[in-house]
C-alpha cells in the first residue's frame, strides 16, 4: 500500500477522552487498520498476527514504538487506540497518524457517540491500571445496547432479557468497586510495624519508621496496584488510650473510617502479641485479616487466635502472599465471561429503572430508556 503524502480528508482520527487523573487515553480513527501496520508498522500486536485479520470488537495488545497500547477494531474502517493520556503520548500517536495520511481532527468533527459510549469513554479517562481498561472495554466489547434493540424488535423473548438484565444488577457493587481504589486499613497498636508494613507494600518510605511508639499520629496513605487492582493502603495511628491531644484526635479519626473501608488488616506484634485488637472485628461489618508481623524476631502461637498470615515487613518475608489474600478477600467472586457488569451508579439506577418497565409491560418507557442510553450525545 503507498502511502498518501499528505492527509486524506476522509481519514481522521480525534482524541476522544479529556485529560484526566487516570492518564487512559482513547483515539478514534476512521481509517483503514492496514495504515498503522504494514508497512508502517507504527503498532505491532504482541500476537504478530496482522491488523486486518483481527476480529472486530477484539482488544489487541502490543507496541506503539516503545509503548505499550491496546487497539480494538470497531469495524472495517473504524478502531480505537487506548494509550497513555499524558499529552505527550497523544500527540505522538496522532503525528505519527498523520504521517500516514490521518487528519488529526476535533471530536466534535467525528459523528457523536451515543451516551453509553460517553460513559465508556469517561471511565477510561479516570483508570489508573490495565486491569481496570480490560474491564471497561470488555464491557463495550459486550454491546449491551444491542441486546436492547432486540428486544424492542421482538427478536429474543423479554423473559430471557429480563433474566440478563437481573443477572447484571447483581453485579453493581462488584462493577463499582473495581473502578475505584479499594481501601486497605492497617490497625494494631503502637510499634506493631504499620509503618514498615505499608513501606514493603508501597516499594519505597511513605511514612517515617522509628523505635518509639506511636510515631504515626495521623491517617497516612498511598494507593497501589496489586495484580492490576488499585489499593488505597491507609497507615494509622497506633490504637491506645493517649493523653496527647494531637495523637487522640488521629485515634479518633482512625476509628470512623474503620466502617468506610473495604478491608482491615489487624495486625498482632509477634514480639509482644497483644490481642484486643481483634475486638474490632465485633465492631464493623467488613472484612478483617488477622496479620503477625515481625516472626523474623519471634515465633507466635496463640490457642484462641488463627492468624491468617504470617509475616516480617522489614525483611519484607510473606508480602507477597499478603497481596495475593488482599486481592481474593476484596474480590472473591468475579462475574462469568460474558456478563454486562453496571460500572457507575448512573448504569446501576438505569438498569434498575428499565427491569422494572420491563415488568410492568410499560412499552412506553421501556423504549424511553432505551432511547436515553442509546441517543448520540455531543462529545
Amino acid at each position: 500500500m503507498t502511502m498518501p503524502s499528505s492527509p486524506n480528508k476522509t481519514f481522521q482520527a480525534a482524541c476522544l477522552t479529556p485529560p484526566g487523573t487516570g492518564g487512559i487515553a482513547t483515539i478514534l480513527v476512521r481509517a483503514p487498520i492496514e495504515l498503522i501496520s504494514s508497512p508502517s508498522a507504527l503498532f505491532v500486536s504482541a500476537s504478530a498476527k496482522p491488523l486486518h485479520l483481527q476480529p472486530f470488537q477484539h482488544i489487541i495488545y502490543g507496541k506503539w514504538g516503545r509503548e505499550d497500547v491496546v487497539v480494538c477494531r470497531l469495524d472495517a474502517d473504524q478502531f480505537e487506540i487506548h494509550c497513555h493520556g499524558g499529552k505527550a503520548a497523544t500527540s505522538r500517536i496522532l503525528n505519527d497518524l498523520f504521517s500516514c495520511g490521518i487528519e488529526s481532527v476535533d471530536p466534535a468533527c467525528l459523528e457523536r457517540c451515543s451516551k453509553f459510549d460517553q460513559q465508556i469513554f469517561e471511565l477510561m479517562t479516570h483508570a489508573t491500571t490495565r486491569s481496570q481498561l480490560v474491564l471497561i472495554l470488555a464491557q463495550q466489547q459486550l454491546t449491551f445496547p444491542a441486546l436492547l434493540e432486540k428486544l424492542i424488535s421482538n427478536i429474543i423473548p423479554t423473559h430471557a432479557v429480563l433474566k440478563e438484565l437481573r443477572t447484571s444488577l447483581a453485579w453493581t457493587e462488584y462493577g463499582q468497586q473495581r473502578m475505584r481504589a479499594a481501601r486497605v486499613i492497617l490497625a494494631g497498636p503502637p510499634n506493631v510495624g504499620k509503618s514498615s508494613l505499608i513501606n514493603a507494600l508501597v516499594g519505597y518510605e511513605r511514612v517515617v519508621v522509628h523505635q518509639d511508639a506511636g510515631t504515626t499520629r495521623d491517617l497516612v496513605s498511598a494507593t497501589i496496584s496489586v495484580e492490576g487492582y488499585p489499593i488505597e493502603l491507609c497507615d494509622t495511628a497506633g490504637l491506645r488510650e493517649s493523653q496527647d491531644e494531637i495523637e487522640t484526635q488521629g485515634i479518633a479519626r482512625t476509628r470512623e473510617r474503620f466502617n468506610n473501608s473495604d478491608l482491615l488488616l489487624l495486625m498482632i506484634d509477634a514480639e509482644n502479641p497483644d490481642e484486643s485488637i481483634l475486638d474490632i472485628r465485633a465492631m464493623v461489618n467488613v472484612p478483617c485479616l488477622v496479620v503477625v508481623n515481625k516472626t523474623d524476631r519471634a515465633d507466635y502461637s496463640s490457642s484462641s487466635v488463627e492468624p491468617d498470615l504470617h509475616i516480617s515487613a522489614k525483611l519484607k518475608l510473606g508480602i507477597e502472599k499478603l497481596q495475593q489474600k488482599i486481592v481474593s478477600t476484596l474480590f472473591p467472586v468475579h462475574p462469568p465471561s460474558g456478563t454486562w457488569v453496571p460500572l457507575t451508579s448512573v448504569q446501576s439506577e438505569w438498569l434498575e429503572k428499565l427491569i422494572v418497565a420491563i415488568e410492568s409491560s410499560q412499552s412506553e418507557q421501556v423504549l424511553q430508556l432505551v432511547n436515553e442510553i442509546n441517543q448520540p450525545r455531543e462529545i
